[in-house]
């Protein structure tokens, strides 16, 4: 498989997974919207609480960033071989949040990007 297939595949997965969120909420909201017919205060009670929720959740930010910019700069994709925070692998499933690697025994490993220093 060449780089570009690999990427290829790993922005698929991330497009998919983002897809699914998307049309989940989407679908969510609007059978709120049936059953209340009215929506407004909800949605604003839940900005309310999703803004408290972000001050709680400042890295899983950092993560979905790193993880995006790994993305970004092509730093590496599903199938490549990595060493990373001291471990060292292949690349089996990577989301914007962690990336799951395979090691040389055959376990796996499951690493936050944020937690990466160069």
């Amino acid at each position: 498989m060449t780089a570009a297939e690999q990427r290829g595949h790993t922005i698929a997965d991330l497009v998919r997974s983002v897809g699914r969120l998307v049309i989940l909420s989407v679908g969510i909201l609007l059978t709120l919207q049936v059953i209340f017919v009215n929506i407004n205060t909800l949605l604003t009670g839940f900005g309310i609480l999703s803004l408290a929720v972000s001050f709680g959740a400042q890295s899983m930010v950092k993560d979905f960033l790193a993880g995006f910019f790994i993305l970004f700069e092509n730093q590496f994709v599903v199938g490549d071989v990595i060493e990373a925070a001291g471990k060292s692998g292949t690349v089996e499933h990577m989301t914007l949040r962690a990336v799951m690697l395979r090691d040389f025994k055959g376990c796996c490993t499951s690493s936050r990007t944020a937690t990466w220093t160069r």
